[in-house]
């Protein structure tokens, strides 16, 4: 028998703590290496956990400021809407209220000259009036039922 059947015939009989005992001695245990392998491993997972939820947390505060944007956009439009509706109401009655007289003077004025007197103008100007005001009505009362 030679020294290395001896040395494997030993070897069968050694239980584990010799055998650990005997790697540690040779250098060959990799255990602390792979202990720090691990921790490393362990603190850049914490790392990469702790990077990942500011990074969520941060996408998320952004999509709340996009989101608040959106609404504030949206209202200001729909008060611009408005705002432009009634302008429109407004002019509109305006001009109905104010025309109409007008152009009730005007068609007076123009029988007065034709037939010879003044009794059609101030009819003219008081049948504008009436019909201004009644247009007006008939435009509120529309655009409150639209």
């Amino acid at each position: 028998m030679t020294d290395d059947d001896n040395l494997i015939d030993k070897e069968k009989n050694v239980d584990e703590d010799e055998l650990d005992r005997r790697i540690r001695e040779l250098g060959l245990d990799q255990t602390p290496s792979i202990e720090k392998a691990r921790e490393e491993a362990a603190k850049i997972d914490e790392e990469f956990g702790e990077r990942l939820k500011a990074l969520e947390e941060k996408a998320k505060t952004v999509k709340e400021v996009r989101d608040n944007q959106s609404r504030e956009k949206t209202r200001r439009l729909e008060s611009d809407r408005e705002t432009a509706k009634g302008l429109g109401l407004g002019l509109s009655i305006a001009y109905t209220i104010i025309g109409l007289p007008i152009l009730g003077a005007v068609v007076g004025w123009f029988l007065d000259s034709r037939v010879g007197g003044q009794t059609f103008t101030s009819l003219g100007v008081l049948l504008g009036s009436v019909l201004g005001i009644v247009a007006a009505v008939f435009m509120i009362s529309r655009a409150n039922n639209a």
